[in-house]
């Protein structure tokens, strides 16, 4: 969805979100996560109300907005893009990029809601209860209501062109949309300055030993040097939570975070099998050397004995950084947009890897920003809502970036 600016040859604004969502669990949420259940607080429970919706509705809200005040056109050119699944410093100004997904993540332990996950049950408080109700229904739907406002009070236009963009898969990793479609040629003709949007490893280790019958001591077993790997691994987990816990000044984003997440193996319950494999997700923080964590990796695998291997499923060791200085002019637009709304916020590298990475690595500008204000994160949780308020607020917030935003000049 494209919304050209009055000088389009500028390079254009992109907002980003993704359309898929992570799993539920539907036994252990409140109300069915997927029937944006709305309680008596305004509250809306579903999959998709934090990550990442809410972001991809607001964007189209914030413009609709825009358009009933009769704006109808920016500077730039803006871009909304849905991703399918989890998405410079150049003379002159490029475009502004919103980012959405629109996966949502699978359907597991839907008995674990409090409503269907499913539902966008609103409780009496507002509160949406939905699988991508945080992540990121909200923010692809604050995209389109926030210009859906500037359209209604008459702006139809910015100096900046504007994409809209939802990604498909950024909760399977975004290889197969966010990491294809910027190294297409028709990502290059949107000719993006800045994006708008919410490092990572994905280590596959196996372990392989000798087969036997359960009734024996088996020397060399897989399970043993699984355990090695295990024992290592956790022990390396709960350092780094030691050293975030030891410093309040400390975020996710500045220690590394690891998970072990799936293990495979067996063939029946009296069989020693001959092959193990374990899965973890590590969240590298830019200021991390990744070299020396694979070399790591690299030695609980040596030490845990023969035929142990590691490979990485995914492995994103870009370090670039988009810049948050004040002889930025795109910061500059961000950060005067938020003081302006009196949203008081902080700056941190969030430890979640989004499609944005993949522009980041090709030396785009990205921000990450989803505007749940007071809201407990409940990203790929039981019973992730948004309230209806915060949502509203947040295509308000969305309204004043893509003014700002796409009006940029460089």
């Amino acid at each position: 969805m494209t919304i050209p600016g009055t000088q389009p040859h500028l390079r254009s604004l992109m907002l980003y979100s993704h359309t898929d969502v992570v799993p539920t669990f539907k036994d252990q949420w409140k109300y069915d996560p997927y029937s944006a259940h709305k309680d008596e607080n305004g509250d809306i429970y579903a999959r998709g109300a934090q990550d990442m919706k809410c972001v991809g509705s607001q964007y189209i809200e914030a413009l609709r907005r825009h358009f009933n005040r009769g704006k109808k056109q920016w500077l730039r050119t803006i871009h909304i893009v849905w991703g399918p699944g989890k998405i410079s410093k150049a003379l002159k100004p490029r475009s502004y990029y919103c980012i959405q997904t629109s996966d949502l993540t699978s359907d597991y332990g839907i008995d674990q809601w409090k409503y269907d996950p499913y539902s966008a049950h609103k409780d009496e408080n507002g509160d949406i209860y939905a699988r991508g109700a945080q992540d990121m229904k909200c923010v692809g739907s604050q995209y389109i209501e926030a210009l859906r406002r500037h359209f209604s009070r008459g702006k139809k236009q910015w100096l900046r062109t504007i994409h809209i963009v939802w990604g498909p898969d950024e909760e399977l990793g975004g290889v197969d949309g966010g990491e294809k479609f910027c190294k297409t040629d028709e990502f290059h003709r949107l000719n993006i300055g800045f994006v708008l949007d919410e490092g990572l490893a994905r280590v596959k280790i196996t372990c392989c030993g000798s087969p036997g019958h359960g009734l024996k001591f088996i020397e060399n077993t897989a399970v043993e040097k699984l355990q090695h790997v295990m024992n290592e691994a956790l022990a390396f987990r709960e350092r780094q939570r030691q050293i975030l816990l030891a410093d309040e000044s400390l975020t996710l984003g500045d220690v590394t975070s690891l998970n072990l997440t799936i293990i495979e193996g067996g063939v029946q319950i009296n069989v020693l099998p001959e092959k193990y494999t374990a899965y973890f997700d590590i969240r590298v923080p830019p200021t991390v050397d990744f070299d020396e964590l694979e070399s790591t990796i690299a030695k609980w695998c040596r030490e845990a004995g023969d035929d142990v291997s590691y490979e990485f499923i995914q492995k994103n060791t870009n370090k670039n950084i988009t810049p948050t200085t004040a002889d930025d002019p795109w910061w500059n637009a961000f950060e005067k947009s938020l003081r302006d709304l009196n949203c008081q916020f902080t700056k941190e590298i969030f430890s979640g890897a989004t499609d944005s990475r993949f522009l980041r690595s090709l030396g785009y500008r990205s921000i990450g920003f989803s505007p749940m204000i007071n809201t407990p994160s409940l990203l790929h949780d039981h019973n992730e809502y948004l309230n209806e308020n915060v949502y509203l607020e947040g295509v308000r917030i969305y309204e004043t970036l893509i003014e700002n935003l796409a009006n940029v000049l460089e």
